[in-house]
């Protein structure tokens, strides 16, 4: 899967920063436009600066992180966890998943457990 597959529902008139190698001889740093993201070199010293970060999308994001820190003070089982505690429950999380994807129409719908699920994925502390 290219970078491009992953953007294929943005704006094609999105603006992101291209920087590649950074620090190194061959570094490169340019604004960018979606269509020439398939065809520039991509590896583990290349990132992309999305100039477009919307201030609804960093308010989205916070508002994530509030729900993270109410859980932890509210939860005592939350509070205590880490990445390493969190990993031993990835299986059961998973069922837990399945489980409320399977109620998700009905009366009985978990979306705890999807929440549970993401943020243990995305593992925010």
């Amino acid at each position: 899967m290219s970078i491009a597959d992953l953007l294929v529902g943005a704006d094609k008139a999105y603006s992101m920063t291209y920087l590649y190698h950074l620090g190194l001889d061959d570094e490169l740093v340019r604004e960018i436009g979606l269509a020439e993201v398939s065809s520039l070199p991509f590896d583990h010293l290349t990132s992309l600066l999305l100039n477009d970060f919307t201030e609804s999308s960093a308010s989205a994001f916070t508002s994530l992180l509030e729900i993270v820190r109410e859980l932890r003070v509210k939860c005592p089982w939350d509070a205590n966890q880490d990445h390493q505690s969190l990993s031993k429950h990835l299986v059961e999380e998973a069922y837990e998943v399945v489980d409320a994807i399977d109620k998700f129409y009905s009366e009985t719908s978990n979306s705890g457990a999807l929440g549970d699920e993401f943020l243990s994925d995305h593992q925010i502390y």
